[in-house]
């Protein structure tokens, strides 16, 4: 463990906190130009501040476009998550007829997220076991769509006993 933090601590790692609906799309822009990072992680998109009056789908829409020019421009890999709607979220993990690829388009502003992205990831609780999660890559611009169940350990994950499932394009 020891070895792990020492070689984490030497990582070109750059972290900012921006305050809820103060970091905009336009901080994100000019921030990742001046640091040209390798990956920008986004945590998370709803909190992202808009322009006076506009609404939380504009905003949305204006920061995914510019996740997908800073990957595009920058070379860089640019990971955005996002919410899932509550009530769309209970109903998936509390019905176990529901498949986590279900929560696809149940996202908040879902659809300008998903129109902008390259791929979209989905990390579900399974409802057949407690601690079982399921990765399901429901839009891949530049690969197979597929699906692997993972156990959940608190701390990591692993590979589960359910079936891995890919689908060609």
């Amino acid at each position: 463990m020891a070895d792990t933090v020492r070689r984490a601590r030497v990582l070109p790692l750059h972290t900012e906190c921006g305050v809820p609906f103060g970091y905009g799309a336009d901080t994100l822009a000019s921030r990742a130009w001046a640091l040209r990072p390798s990956l920008v992680v986004l945590d998370y998109l709803q909190l992202c501040s808009g322009r006076s009056g506009e609404d939380p789908r504009g905003t949305v829409g204006r920061v995914s476009y510019v996740a997908r020019t800073i990957a595009r421009d920058l070379g860089a890999a640019v990971l955005v998550l996002s919410s899932t709607a509550r009530a769309n979220y209970a109903e998936l993990v509390n019905d176990p007829t529901k498949d986590p690829g279900d929560l696809v388009g149940l996202g908040k502003e879902s659809g300008e997220i998903e129109y902008a992205a390259d791929g979209v990831i989905v990390l579900a609780r399974r409802s057949d076991k407690p601690r079982g999660r399921v990765l399901v890559v429901s839009k891949n611009r530049h690969g197979p769509l597929g699906r692997v169940e993972l156990d959940w350990s608190g701390t990591t994950f692993a590979e589960g006993d359910g079936p891995r499932e890919e689908v060609a394009l």
